[in-house]
């Protein structure tokens, strides 16, 4: 225990020095402004479970839990089952250990390529998390802000103008143009996880939610930001980005997606806002 916590006090020691002109996990859009690079995942999500629950109470963690019927089924699973271990691994997006929950996962053989093939614990936490309301996203961001960003990066969700303009951005100048990407590259592999049948060597997973960061970054080093799921934005209600259920011509910048509960198809990021020194 006491190897583990020193362990644990360099690493956010590093983490503290890489965060004085950067937040973790995120790409620069300009000096004061930056962006998660893929959609928030699951381990992140339960890391923040697993600090509520170590810093308030079990009900106040509870209030965390996503939506079962909006996640897939055997994450479900796994996040309810008990387990004695604990993940030391400091989550993609929180700078805090994921905590007690199984290193393996059984439950997640059946999902094959749409999850990493190579990982030390179970590969279903980079599943982006889905499930969530508005409510819940908007808590967390708030969370960040204090316990990460220690109030002197703001973490929220952006709005849709702030969304379209960062999507712009991550597009090469022809694209920017015509104000979209093609649907798949010269190779009739896709771009993004979208619902359309490709001659590609993922095609079997085209159309099924994916881990972050499956397909090529963007311009800026943000992946995701098309297809996969819908992003939340500052409007209630309103998701950018398109998501895998969707067709190509519904995932470009223009699009809006509408939501009035938690979906499997809806996850989100955050934009970080370095505060003004006074």
């Amino acid at each position: 225990m006491i190897n583990r916590l020193i362990i644990s006090t360099l690493v956010l020691f590093q983490f503290s020095i890489l965060f004085s002109s950067s937040p973790f996990g995120t790409v620069k859009l300009n000096d004061s402004t930056f962006l998660d690079e893929t959609e928030i995942d699951v381990g992140s999500w339960l890391s923040y479970y697993t600090w509520v629950l170590g810093h308030k109470d079990y009900e106040s963690a509870k209030k965390i839990i996503p939506d079962s019927s909006a996640v897939e089924p055997e994450l479900w699973i796994y996040i309810n089952k008990i387990s004695t271990d604990y993940i030391d691994n400091f989550a993609s997006y929180t700078l805090q250990p994921i905590g007690y929950f199984g290193k393996e996962c059984k439950e997640c053989s059946k999902f094959g390529k749409r999850l990493p093939t190579e990982k030390r614990f179970c590969a279903m936490l980079d599943f982006p998390i889905t499930g969530l309301s508005y409510e819940q996203v908007i808590g967390f961001c708030e969370w960040r802000t204090k316990v990460e960003g220690e109030n002197k990066f703001i973490f929220r969700l952006p709005t849709p103008d702030e969304w379209k303009a960062i999507a712009l951005k991550g597009l090469s100048e022809p694209e920017r143009k015509n104000g979209f990407r093609d649907s798949m590259n010269n190779k009739n592999c896709a771009y993004y996880n979208y619902d359309i049948k490709c001659a590609c060597v993922n095609a079997d997973i085209q159309g099924k939610l994916l881990s972050v960061g499956m397909y090529a970054p963007e311009k800026t080093g943000a992946f995701d930001l098309f297809g996969n799921v819908s992003e939340m934005t500052s409007v209630k209600g309103i998701a950018k980005g398109g998501n895998f259920k969707l067709f190509a011509i519904q995932c470009h910048p223009d699009s809006a997606q509408f939501y009035s509960k938690p979906e499997i198809w809806l996850g989100f990021r955050c934009i970080v806002i370095k505060k003004k020194k006074k």
